[in-house]
């Protein structure tokens, strides 16, 4: 997962470039969750051993953390965008 870049230019602007970077992290989310519900079937199965499994779980559990910090450091960027206002 990448992390959400100041460079506008090839994107067409800020906010065509924020779109994509909450798409990006959206996709991210939904692979880190279909994760999870295999891990959870693996689990239950018992194809990996105990040791496999916490293994996956760690590194599940750091991409989450990673996409936790991407998530507040985009949404902390959405905030300080200017409000558009109809006038």
């Amino acid at each position: 997962m990448s992390q959400p870049s100041s460079d506008n230019s090839s994107t067409g602007g800020l906010g065509s470039s924020l779109l994509a970077q909450c798409a990006e992290l959206l996709a991210a989310w939904v692979d880190l969750d279909r994760e999870r519900h295999q891990l959870t079937q693996s689990l239950y199965a018992g194809r990996n051993s105990p040791e496999q499994i916490s293994a996956l779980l760690d590194t599940n559990e750091q991409r989450r953390a990673s996409l936790m910090a991407a998530t507040e450091l985009l949404l902390n960027t959405l905030k300080q965008l200017p409000k558009n206002r109809p006038e």
